[in-house]
């Protein structure tokens, strides 16, 4: 294996062992902390090595690269406007620069490996590393289930599914991760083994069955929206990839059946099934809130975190139940960082749309089942997540952000189109680029000296105000950037206002 293949193998055992099973390690902080630290430090190395390669040739400023470079920079212009020119927050930054690398991770990544010719290695590791380490949870899931109805327990929902600090936060790495499982079956080296078949089946079938268990609308529906899109880009071509990614759901239907309704029921007489919430009634109020906050600068926003320090306009908002976030990542964005950022974000998936449906027609031209099975999962895949974005946290949430850079790296690489370089004498392009590669790894090592410091900072604040807010303004605990989400606060619930 080169110094690629390792860096990329090391990349997702870290990111998937913090994710599923960051319980059983010994960590220093808490694994919510834990998960947003490494996210950082992965996002800020991706970012500079990506630059780097642009500053020393090794990554050619093609057509593509270069108008998606352009669009990151506004994007980061934005936020970074939002973190120091429109908030009251102090560790605004902690939180827009994580977005602005996030973004240029996966984006620049993307290019690196399709230019590197890396990523039908990278790919067979990632399916390697990430089905192992699910079927690995799948089977722990199991012996958790055991453990239960070992011990008269009927109602499942308060252990499975095990290892996240809400079942809201699993069902995220489950949408991300469910319409990729087909895909191991029909490409990598272990396609025709049946134990390797055995084992992807198994695992679909027990995800399948924890997001029944969990009623995790969000990931249900989001999938069937992911299918429902590329059956219908792709047609008969993507109908391998269905039919495995039925036979999981259909095996996920047969073991609820089996280990939530029948083996409860003949063992106590008994079954309490989690209920499919119908109403909205806790998001309503959020919904308008953030879309209230979004007007009050249109189409800029209230600044960064002016979720969590903002005074609140809705009365709606104001009778009910707080949380950390609204349940919808682009009315969040809207809210703080404006309907301009959102309006950005668009035309980067508008940019994405263009090289799928553009890549799409190339491989089915040239009849290349791999790439087209890759293309397929990989779509469905970032379809479903953006959909579930709307309903939930999925571009907040550690874990989430961890599987998601490594999905939309790929998937960035997937669309990838054959574009020239600029016409241009070898030697001048060699050279801006150069030029143009180090003023932007200057730039931004400079933003993530700062990022890093205020990061820092933050982390320090919130684990000092956890005594004052258990004690004077407790309303549970709000996951956001941190575990103790809901910090900064209004003035009005901070200390020295009591």
């Amino acid at each position: 294996m080169n110094s690629s293949s390792i860096s990329f193998l090391v990349w997702c055992f870290t990111a998937f062992g913090l994710v599923l099973f960051s319980d059983f390690m010994p960590l220093p902080i808490d694994s919510y902390a834990a998960k947003r630290w490494f996210l950082i430090f992965t996002l800020a190395s991706l970012v500079v090595v990506s630059l780097f390669l642009i500053m020393i040739g090794k990554l050619p400023p093609k057509r593509w690269l270069v108008v998606d470079l352009s669009l990151l920079i506004i994007i980061w212009l934005v936020l970074l406007y939002h973190s120091y020119g429109l908030t009251s927050s102090p560790y605004g930054l902690s939180e827009a620069a994580m977005y602005g690398a996030f973004f240029s991770s996966f984006v620049l990544m993307g290019h690196a490996l399709f230019q590197s010719n890396f990523y039908e290695r990278a790919w067979t590791i990632f399916l390697l590393v990430s089905v192992g380490a699910c079927f690995l949870y799948a089977m722990m899931t199991l012996t958790v289930y055991g453990f239960a109805i070992a011990d008269g327990q009927t109602n499942l929902v308060p252990f499975i599914p095990w290892g996240f600090v809400s079942m809201r936060y699993w069902s995220h790495a489950a949408t991300w991760m469910l319409p990729l499982f087909p895909v191991a079956l029909l490409i990598g080296p272990f396609k025709a083994s049946a134990l390797w078949k055995v084992m992807v089946l198994l695992t679909m079938a027990i995800w399948w069955w924890v997001i029944f268990l969990s009623s995790a609308r969000g990931s249900t529906i989001g999938i069937a929206v992911g299918l429902g899109l590329v059956l219908l880009l792709f047609g008969r071509s993507s109908l391998g990839w269905a039919k495995e990614l039925i036979k999981g759901f259909a095996g996920g239907v047969i073991l609820w059946a089996l280990l939530s309704v029948a083996v409860p029921e003949l063992l106590f007489g008994e079954t309490q099934v989690r209920g499919l919430k119908t109403d909205n009634s806790d998001r309503i109020p959020q919904i308008l809130e953030a879309w209230a906050m979004s007007l009050q600068h249109f189409p800029l926003g209230m600044g960064a975190q002016s979720w969590l320090t903002h005074d609140i306009l809705t009365s709606q908002y104001d009778l009910t139940k707080k949380f950390g976030h609204p349940h919808n990542m682009y009315l969040m964005w809207a809210a703080e960082y404006g309907w301009l950022l959102v309006a950005l974000v668009l035309v980067l998936v508008a940019f994405a749309a263009v090289r799928v449906f553009v890549k799409r027609r190339q491989l089915l031209n040239n009849d290349d089942s791999v790439s087209v099975s890759r293309l397929v999962a990989i779509t469905a895949s970032v379809s479903a997540a953006l959909f579930h974005a709307g309903v939930s946290a999925v571009f907040m949430a550690p874990a989430s952000m961890l599987v998601g850079l490594l999905v939309l790296t790929l998937f960035w690489c997937e669309i990838q189109l054959n574009s020239p370089s600029y016409d241009v004498p070898a030697n001048n392009a060699k050279c801006k680029c150069s030029l143009a590669g180090g003023l932007l790894l200057t730039g931004f090592v400079v933003i993530a000296y700062h990022w890093f410091v205020n990061v820092s900072d933050y982390h320090k604040a919130m684990r000092k105000d956890v005594q004052f807010y258990e004690e004077n303004a407790f309303k549970g605990h709000l996951p956001r950037f941190w575990f103790h989400g809901y910090f900064p606060r209004n003035s009005t619930e901070m200390p020295g206002t009591r």
